[in-house]
């Protein structure tokens, strides 16, 4: 079955809308986007049906690089931004919108990224002619150049929507320079690159103007959802985790020949009864996850070409 959600894992994610604006980009470039969708196992009808689900970095990275080749087109990641509006972003776009100032804004991109992807580290970072919102690709996460980029511009097309004017500033791209055509994208700006994170500056004289589209009841609303989307994806990963370890535990019971609940109670430093009691918490029991692990080592089995037996 396909299922853009978070994976079993509690892997590094990423809000699944963004496979919405890149279906629109292939689409508007005559590409046929439901044939990669179908490579990468993704169901377009799901995402569609809620867009808030979560889809691995693993498999968003995997999808970049698979355009990129398809498309022959380094600015791949702006062209996508292109097809991009705030509201793909759900809640946080919202709150973003009604922000009273740029400040405002960009408080709300630190403390509410998470909802986008946590696959990188968002802080704010000042300096002497203004601030920088700076992104940061966490140790051991592979992430494509381009999602960054697509990110970017997204934001630049935001400010200048809520600034309703365009206006010069400095920009440094995560990666290595590439041919990426990027200040086509982003004329009048200082462009550079910085092998650690991408930075997106802003002058100090813009940060607290006054934003015409600003709405205090729509912004704290706004967050409160965020909030609660945050820590519900929060709890979500945590459990993934603790169930992985589990199943983990009697996995290596099977392939010993050793397979007891008391056993992996103790592994986990818990009473067999206090097991239980969190695995019923998590809406599966003991019997379930074992049958689970015995389906799964005997298909690896069969696939290594040995015999499997009850």
């Amino acid at each position: 079955m396909m299922n853009p959600t978070i994976a079993d894992s509690g892997a590094q994610t990423t809000i699944a809308s963004w496979l919405l604006v890149i279906v629109q980009a292939l689409d508007s470039l005559e590409i046929d986007s439901q044939a990669l969708l179908d490579r990468a196992n993704i169901s377009l009808t799901q995402i569609k049906a809620n867009p808030e689900k979560r889809i691995t970095i693993d498999k968003m990275t995997a999808v970049w690089h698979e355009i990129e080749q398809l498309t022959k087109r380094p600015d791949i990641g702006f062209i996508v931004a292109q097809h991009c509006q705030i509201q793909h972003f759900r809640a946080l776009g919202f709150s973003l919108l009604a922000s009273e100032t740029i400040s405002d804004c960009l408080h709300r991109i630190e403390n509410y990224s998470a909802s986008i992807s946590n696959s990188v580290n968002v802080t704010l970072q000042r300096g002497a002619h203004g601030v920088a919102i700076c992104f940061t690709p966490k140790e051991t996460v592979v992430i494509s150049p381009l999602a960054i980029d697509a990110f970017l511009l997204t934001l630049h097309t935001l400010f200048i929507q809520l600034l309703q004017t365009n206006f010069p500033t400095q920009i440094e791209f995560w990666g290595k320079k590439r041919a990426h055509n990027a200040l086509h994208y982003f004329p009048h700006c200082q462009l550079s690159y910085n092998i650690n994170q991408a930075r997106y500056w802003l002058p100090e004289r813009i940060l607290n103007i006054p934003l015409t589209l600003s709405d205090k009841n729509i912004a704290q609303l706004s967050d409160e959802k965020l909030k609660d989307y945050i820590a519900s994806e929060t709890l979500n990963t945590s459990s993934n985790r603790w169930l992985n370890q589990v199943t983990l535990l009697i996995k290596k019971q099977i392939k010993v020949g050793r397979i007891s609940a008391p056993i992996v109670a103790q592994q986990l430093n818990v009473s067999e009864r206090s097991l239980r009691r969190k695995l019923a918490e998590h809406g599966v029991t003991y019997l379930q996850l074992l049958e689970k692990s015995k389906q799964e080592f005997a298909k690896s089995e069969l696939i290594a070409g040995r015999n499997v037996t009850e």
